[in-house]
């Protein structure tokens, strides 16, 4: 499962992606309308959803989700998951991820 940097809590806002290349057979892209998910891994955030700071969508290439986030609360992990309909026409594909929330990051060293 895929693990995304630490953000800090509001009012950063970044893009989330979510990369499909190594999950799409060959020929096939993401098309349609992507969907993504929020919840709460660890935590005590009761509207996880609260974190999309917009739609979810398809980059050119058609092998990537791209959703913008901002927000969260601090000490909290979400679960993240991205599911879109693909050219194939019979597979839609979701890829989970983490997103830790931290006042103070500790890939910055600070704790």
């Amino acid at each position: 499962m895929q693990r995304f940097s630490e953000k800090y809590p509001s009012p950063e806002a970044v893009v989330l992606t979510f990369n499909y290349v190594l999950f799409l057979p060959p020929g096939v892209l993401l098309t349609g309308t992507p969907t993504v998910t929020f919840a709460n891994l660890v935590g005590g955030d009761q509207n996880p959803q609260a974190l999309s700071a917009g739609p979810p969508a398809i980059d050119a290439t058609g092998t990537l989700v791209l959703q913008p986030v901002q927000g969260g609360l601090d000490d909290n992990d979400y679960l993240i998951t991205a599911s879109c309909p693909t050219t194939s026409g019979y597979w839609t594909p979701a890829l989970p991820a983490i997103l830790p929330v931290r006042m103070y990051p500790t890939k910055y060293g600070a704790m």
